[in-house]
């Protein structure tokens, strides 16, 4: 069984149709479990954005989970506060295209699967929480809710 949690997206702003403005873009973080084994087990989550407009729309994968992890698009923190360091790539992007964008028709759901693992430094114990940082230059999608993991 998945958990199904809300979270917001952002990236750098592709070519945009439809007006961001009056738009109620929600994405779904979800986790087949959330509770995993330190150096064992792969986190993986699955990253939705859905449209809740009768309008279609469309965001710019960059910096989103569409793409490969290529940037701190997370905020991960421990127990006690601390940021988890981002340990993964950082990539330079050419000026955004219409390739880049993503549709959304109006009422519709896009998921990308993803894994932490070689993003984000989670090798102690503990449990962490988890939200997607928008970037209203990137994709013009908002901050996300936030998750809790377990790792053990």
């Amino acid at each position: 069984m998945k958990l199904i949690l809300l979270l917001l997206l952002q990236t750098q702003q592709c070519t945009m149709t439809s007006d961001t403005s009056n738009l109620q873009v929600t994405t779904l973080l979800t986790a087949e479990k959330l509770n995993f084994k330190s150096g064992e087990e792969e986190i993986e989550l699955l990253f939705s954005v859905r449209n809740s407009t009768e309008k279609k729309t469309k965001f710019c994968h960059y910096m989103t989970p569409f793409e490969t992890i290529s940037g701190n698009i997370f905020e991960i923190k421990n127990a006690a506060g601390d940021v988890a360091d981002y340990e993964g790539i950082m990539r330079k992007r050419k000026e955004p295209t219409a390739e880049n964008d993503i549709p959304v028709a109006a009422g519709q759901t896009v998921s990308a699967l993803f894994t932490l693992q070689g993003s984000y430094d989670l090798s102690k114990p503990g449990t962490y929480t988890i939200r997607f940082k928008g970037n209203e230059y990137m994709n013009n999608l908002p901050d996300s809710n936030t998750l809790k993991i377990t790792v053990e």
